[in-house]
């Protein structure tokens, strides 16, 4: 071998040697990930007092028909919560989704962090208009549908954060509740009890707390009390070209508490629900002759998004025709809805039970 070749073969052997040397060791213990790698956004906290309005036209009694000056002036104090909900949100589909364990502990960590961030802000424990608890009710259904969603390893539940975490959703509760029960008896049986009902079960949930829950199952049984005989519930059949689109509002809250408290639901309570499923059946598929449009008095304005169909069809029980309905009214929709906290399988999964007599 000539002294030029001996010398590149000694160098290429030096160079390899010193590449895997100076290389980090890959330790069982430390996160391989493979791919393009997670990172963590900056956390962000809401406001104490949302400051919240409605953004309805002050003429309008249907409180359906926008008024531009109202959400142009309102959109940044929305955008304050929105802004970091939606991440965290996203965060818990995201963790459902991944495969990579290390990845998912990396989601888990972001998200007990950006929680943890409200948390110490004490995000939205001023509210005081009846707009800024209605919003504050759907922030807790999505925060612990996000929590549930996440499945926080054991370790984490002696966890400072997220002990902080769950103490902030604790207040948020106590003032929900007591909000809550004023327009109980105030008589306000319509979807913004059925969100605060969702928020509460969800709660209860993570917090292992059975009176949240039971309090969510007594205003979603005065709910359910409130469905007529032709399914429609008085307060939102007042809303004009939306009463539909508020039903179905409505129906989406209703199937989610029963959904994630893995309620036993009476005959009478599945009776009113399935009754509610079928008017807005009826609603979907007859759009000029259904009860809600004959009762509207004008032609029905739907959301395009459509997927809380899926979860009103998964909590109709005793009832397979009607239910096989509802699966073909959700099946070109999404299985996805913000309010009820992103993708929908996380509820999909889930069921309710009770006595009933089957209808075919």
């Amino acid at each position: 071998m000539s002294p030029c070749r001996l010398f590149v073969t000694a160098f290429c052997l030096y160079s390899s040697h010193a590449s895997a040397a100076l290389s980090p060791k890959r330790l069982p213990t430390q996160p391989a990930l493979t791919g393009s790698l997670f990172v963590c956004k900056k956390p962000e906290a809401m406001p104490f007092t949302p400051r919240l309005e409605p953004r309805w036209t002050p003429a309008d009694p249907t409180h359906t028909i926008m008024d531009a000056e109202r959400l142009r002036s309102q959109a940044p104090a929305r955008a304050a919560i929105d802004k970091p909900l939606y991440y965290i949100r996203a965060l818990a589909d995201r963790a459902r989704a991944e495969e990579n364990r290390w990845k998912i502990r990396a989601i888990q960590e972001c998200l007990l962090g950006h929680l943890d961030a409200l948390a110490r802000a004490r995000s939205l424990e001023g509210s005081v208009s009846a707009t800024d608890f209605f919003y504050t009710n759907w922030v807790i259904g999505q925060i612990s549908v996000a929590l549930l969603k996440t499945e926080l390893p054991p370790p984490y539940q002696n966890d400072p954060k997220l002990r902080n975490v769950k103490s902030w959703i604790r207040r948020l509760c106590e003032q929900s509740k007591r909000f809550l029960a004023r327009r109980l008896a105030q008589g306000r049986l319509q979807n913004h009890l059925a969100w605060g009902a969702f928020a509460l079960g969800s709660a209860g949930v993570v917090l292992s707390d059975e009176s949240y829950v039971s309090t969510a199952r007594l205003f979603t049984q005065k709910l359910l009390g409130a469905v007529d005989a032709n399914g429609l519930v008085q307060a939102e059949t007042r809303r004009g070209a939306k009463a539909l689109h508020y039903h179905i509002f409505l129906a989406e809250a209703v199937a989610g508490t029963l959904l994630i408290t893995d309620s036993t639901v009476t005959r009478g309570e599945q009776a009113s629900f399935n009754r509610l499923a079928a008017a807005i059946s009826d609603g979907l598929s007859n759009r000029k002759t259904s009860r809600i449009r004959r009762l509207a008095g004008v032609p029905q304005s739907l959301s395009q998004n459509l997927g809380g169909l899926h979860i009103i069809g998964q909590a109709i029980r005793c009832n397979v025709r009607l239910k096989r309905s509802l699966a073909r009214l959700a099946r070109d929709y999404d299985k996805k809805l913000l309010f009820l906290g992103g993708d929908l399988e996380f509820l999909l999964n889930r069921t309710t039970t009770g006595p009933c007599q089957f209808r075919y």
